[in-house]
């Protein structure tokens, strides 16, 4: 779009407020001085648009945010060890009592195979609780409690 000879005379009346009969009536009909005319008196608005004005923060206050995100920082650090120790100890949790049953597979199979359904009898021939018994209703606990408490973190409830 080419521009109008007249353009810088109807910017110059735009911007003064003193519109001649002439110009005025060329400026309804030229839609390339209506542009531009619409164009300068939307960038003089903006212009004349002041930003408000922002108070800096008290020198204090800066640095006293600046010590509590520093604080938080080494706080975060210094967690790391217990937080990684803490997922040890709950994959420790569930591995060995896993592990233990995964050893005494073989044991484990033929004690379920002797027992009949009714007559389960937590008592050895002796009368004293099977050792191994107790070993893997210890190993079922712990894994039951170590799937919780992971449960419970993955979710994120304390």
């Amino acid at each position: 779009m080419n521009p109008c000879l007249r353009e810088e005379q109807s910017l110059e009346a735009s911007a003064s407020g003193r519109w001649d009969d002439e110009l005025r009536i060329h400026f309804s009909a030229c839609s390339s001085c209506q542009d531009a005319v619409n164009v300068a008196s939307f960038m003089r608005q903006l212009a004349a648009a002041t930003a408000p004005e922002r108070s800096l923060a008290d020198s204090g206050t800066v640095w006293c945010k600046a010590q509590l995100v520093r604080r938080w920082a080494l706080e975060e650090r210094a967690g790391r060890p217990v937080e990684f120790m803490r997922w040890v100890g709950q994959a420790a949790g569930i591995a060995i009592p896993l592990g233990f049953v995964a050893w005494n597979w073989a044991e484990l199979r033929e004690w379920l195979g002797s027992v009949e359904p009714g007559s389960l009898n937590l008592l050895a021939a002796s009368g004293s609780p099977s050792i191994f018994l107790w070993l893997v209703a210890l190993s079922v606990g712990m894994v039951a409690v170590s799937a919780i408490l992971t449960l419970q973190t993955l979710l994120g409830q304390d």
